[in-house]
């Protein structure tokens, strides 16, 4: 059998060094990396075509990868991810919009603060972003995409197999959306990261390159 390829999307305050962690666990597996262009010039990639492939999209990576779909995939990954961010009344599941609205007019009065925090809510333990590094307008338009972006018909309508990774002490994307989405969707296994936060590549690698490892073998 070829060898897959992982094309990953990061999240929204995030960069490609946020997969490192995951990549170093999946050493042995070809990895490319698009980058949104939070903190500088986005990256995409060119996946190879004499290969199967896997989407791997973390939180607005996978909504990135629904609403674009940038190349055919094999089966596709859902780390701590979602088809649409707000709550409504046909998804009852999701944020309320008031938690994006003043992350938004907070962001407008002070994006730097914002993001850190931010990413210390999701469970981000390195050092502050520094503000020579941010791009704020492409970051604020990040943030217009979680508020726009319904994918639902879309991932209604996959027919590759998904792997949804999501942790219960996420306290940007509750259980319960996750369950809400992928609990019962065809073609779907999802599994809970005991203690697992936002960041589920960067705090427990390991955990998620072992179920990714399980689902290449019945996918790729």
């Amino acid at each position: 059998m070829t060898s897959p390829c992982l094309v990953l999307v990061h999240g929204w305050g995030f960069d490609a060094d946020f997969w490192s962690p995951l990549a170093t666990a999946l050493k042995d597996i070809e990895t490319r990396i698009v980058d949104l262009g939070f903190f500088g010039k986005p990256h995409d990639v060119d996946p190879p075509a004499d290969r199967p492939l896997i989407a791997i999209g973390h939180s607005l990576g996978l909504l990135w990868l629904l609403k674009n779909r940038p190349f055919a995939w094999q089966g596709l990954v859902s780390i701590s991810g979602m088809p649409r961010f707000l709550r409504s009344d046909d998804f009852p599941h999701g944020i309320a919009p008031r938690f994006l609205e003043r992350m938004k007019s907070r962001f407008n009065e002070d994006p730097l603060l914002t993001l850190n925090e931010f990413r210390s809510r999701c469970g981000w333990a390195d050092d502050p972003v520094s503000p020579a590094a941010i791009d704020t307008a492409r970051l604020a338009q990040g943030l217009d995409w979680l508020s726009d972006w319904d994918v639902r018909e879309s991932l209604k309508n996959e027919s590759a197999p998904v792997l949804a990774l999501a942790g219960d002490n996420d306290s940007i994307i509750p259980w319960a959306l996750s369950a809400s989405v992928f609990a019962d969707r065809p073609l779907s296994e999802l599994h809970c990261a005991k203690g697992g936060s936002h960041v589920l590549p960067y705090a427990q690698p390991q955990w998620c390159a072992d179920h990714i490892r399980n689902f290449l073998a019945r996918a790729a």
